[in-house]
């Protein structure tokens, strides 16, 4: 997947739909918008912002096996 600016070479899937949404939180704030809405059909992409985010960030964004 070629965005610009990002590689994000060859990963899964959910991989790419959460890569998605946070290069587009970026050019967001990035271009001053301040409402965005973003919709998904991705229960995975969901639950990696409302349920996953807080932890991964208290961790430093460490996998279950402490790598970045």
């Amino acid at each position: 997947i070629r965005t610009p600016g990002y590689w994000l070479g060859p990963k899964t899937s959910q991989f790419a739909e959460v890569a998605g949404i946070l290069i587009v939180l970026q050019l967001a704030v990035d271009r001053g918008v301040c409402e965005l809405v973003i919709c998904t059909d991705s229960d995975h992409s969901r639950l990696s912002f409302i349920c996953h985010l807080p932890s991964w960030k208290s961790n430093g964004f460490l996998t279950s096996n402490l790598k970045h």
